[in-house]
């Protein structure tokens, strides 16, 4: 649920890329960050072992 500009609450459905979108952007509205979200600080790996 969200509202609009003129404070009515609307209600949508989001899923895959859409919902990901929009749960980062409530996550920096609340002041969370994507380190907030890692279950632990070892799934967290340096570039250059991602691109391999």
């Amino acid at each position: 649920e969200a509202e609009d500009i003129n404070g009515n609450t609307i209600t949508f459905d989001t899923e895959g890329f859409e919902a990901v979108v929009i749960q980062h952007e409530m996550d920096h509205l609340k002041g969370k960050l994507f380190i907030d979200r890692v279950a632990s600080p070892k799934d967290i790996f340096k570039r250059k072992v991602y691109k391999k």
